[in-house]
């Protein structure tokens, strides 16, 4: 406000020196509208908590997979076999603490696939959300999981009745899970996991 005071002020002196004056115009007021909110949750650069291997031995099954995090890519690798009552592997992120405030709804991520198809999997303090994700085979792909494509499960992938995800604040971790009830050896790789 005082630069223009004095911007007119200046101009006044100008004219009455008998010199031309251009037209003055106020500055532009900023706009009120928050900008859009990104969350990195994970980008696999810094040496962040490790992730947690579940697999299907907790049932006495023999599923194998591993979680490995280099230069930047994430892969969550292995094998699903049935033997056993099995047929599962997953892994889950370390326990996140997301803001009250938190005006997130979706989740974005990039992921390089195999053709086969995943569970994406959030867990809250009251239950579970899954989401099927099939990445492009051997292509970085970007992903868009809005909240309410998530679906209410059971800890046993059980779709059940229930609300869905409404707040990114009841959220503490995420995965990804494959049991597609085959044996079958896979590989997703992740670039990075962020919410909008």
């Amino acid at each position: 406000m005082v630069a223009l005071v004095v911007s007119v002020l200046a101009a006044a002196a100008l004219a009455a020196t008998g010199l031309s004056v251009t037209a003055l115009s106020a500055p532009p007021i900023a706009s009120t509208t928050p900008a859009p909110t990104t969350a990195r949750l994970f980008d696999f650069e810094s040496k962040e908590p490790r992730w947690t291997v579940i697999n299907d031995g907790v049932m006495g099954g023999v599923s194998q997979s591993s979680f490995v995090a280099k230069l930047g890519v994430a892969t969550f690798a292995g094998r699903v076999r049935l033997e056993n009552n099995g047929g599962f592997a997953s892994v889950r992120s370390p326990l996140l603490a997301l803001s009250s405030g938190d005006p997130s709804t979706v989740f974005q991520l990039r992921a390089r696939g195999d053709g086969l198809t995943y569970q994406f999997t959030v867990k809250t303090e009251t239950g579970w959300f899954w989401a099927a994700v099939t990445p492009k085979k051997g292509a970085w792909t970007n992903i868009s999981i809005p909240f309410e494509k998530l679906i209410p499960k059971s800890r046993f992938g059980e779709t059940i009745d229930g609300d869905g995800l409404t707040s990114a604040a009841d959220i503490e971790s995420i995965g990804f899970l494959i049991g597609n009830k085959r044996e079958q050896r896979f590989s997703l790789a992740l670039d990075w996991v962020e919410l909008r």
